[in-house]
C-alpha cells in the first residue's frame, strides 16, 4: 500500500467495514514486524491481539516464514470440527490460490480475498469465491484530501504564494504517488463543498488568475483537518 499508493492500510476502517458485513469469529494478523511494519503493531492491536510475528530470527539465512505460517495456519483451521462459514484473506500472493481453491472444492467455504490494486495474482483472483480491492474509491479521495491540505497548510505563511488550482494539483501529484486526475477530482469536491473557494486575482487590468482560499475553520469543524 505504501509503496504503491502512498499509504498505509487503515486497519480500522477495514475492520468497521467486514463488521458491518459479516459476524467475525477471529481475526489473525501474520508478518514480521521487526522492521518497517513496527509502527503498524499499534493499530492493528485496536481490532485484535491475535498477532503472530513471522521474524526469522537467523543469523545466517533469511527467509521470510510469513507465507508458510498462514498457510498452516489455515488448513489447521480448516480441519477443525467448527471451521469458519467464510475465509476472508488479506493478500495478494499467487501462492495462497492452492489453498483457497481446496477451501472452496473440499471444504466448500466461500473465499474472499482482499488485495491491493496492482499487487494481486490473476490466479489467487480467479480461485476466490470475490475478491475486492483496495484502496477503494474512497480511500483514494481521502488520500488525496489529505494530501491537498497538507500542501495548501504548508503554504498558508508564505508571502505573495498564489496557489491556483493548477499548481497545487501539480505539487501534490510530484510530491505523492497520487494520480493526477485523483487529486484534481478530489479537489473539485472540497471545492463543491465550500471548504475551498476560488478568488480572482487580477494581474493587470486584462489578465487575472483565480487563486484557492481555503476555510480551515470549517475543515476543523468537520473532522478534515487538525489544528495546528
Amino acid at each position: 500500500m505504501i509503496k504503491l499508493h502512498g499509504n498505509p492500510p487503515d486497519v480500522l476502517s477495514w475492520y468497521h467495514a467486514l463488521s458491518d458485513e459479516y459476524d467475525i469469529s477471529e481475526i489473525v494478523f501474520f508478518g514480521d514486524f521487526s522492521g518497517s511494519l513496527k509502527s503498524e503493531l499499534a493499530k492493528i492491536r485496536t481490532v485484535t491481539n491475535s498477532v503472530i510475528d513471522t521474524q526469522n530470527a537467523g543469523t545466517h539465512y533469511k527467509k521470510d516464514f510469513t507465507d508458510f505460517l498462514m498457510l498452516d495456519y489455515i488448513y489447521r483451521k480448516s480441519v477443525e470440527r467448527k471451521k469458519p462459514d467464510v475465509y476472508i484473506l488479506f493478500t495478494g500472493d499467487g501462492h495462497f490460490s492452492s489453498v483457497v481453491t481446496y477451501l472452496r472444492t473440499k471444504c466448500k467455504r466461500d473465499v474472499v480475498i482482499y488485495g491491493v490494486e496492482g499487487a494481486t495474482s490473476r490466479l489467487l483472483k480467479n480461485a476466490a469465491t470475490s475478491f475486492r480491492e483496495f484502496p477503494t474509491a474512497e480511500e483514494k479521495r481521502g488520500y488525496c484530501i489529505k494530501a491537498i491540505l497538507e500542501n495548501l497548510y504548508s503554504h498558508t505563511r508564505a508571502k505573495n504564494k498564489r496557489l491556483t488550482f493548477k499548481a497545487t494539483v501539480d505539487n501534490v501529484s510530484k510530491r505523492s504517488a497520487l494520480d493526477a486526475a485523483l487529486i484534481s477530482e478530489a479537489l473539485e469536491y472540497l471545492i463543491k463543498q465550500g471548504y475551498i473557494s476560488r478568488r480572482p486575482l487580477y494581474i493587470n487590468r486584462s489578465n487575472r488568475i483565480f487563486i484557492l482560499i481555503t476555510d480551515w475553520d470549517a475543515l476543523i469543524r468537520d473532522g478534515l483537518w487538525t489544528a495546528k
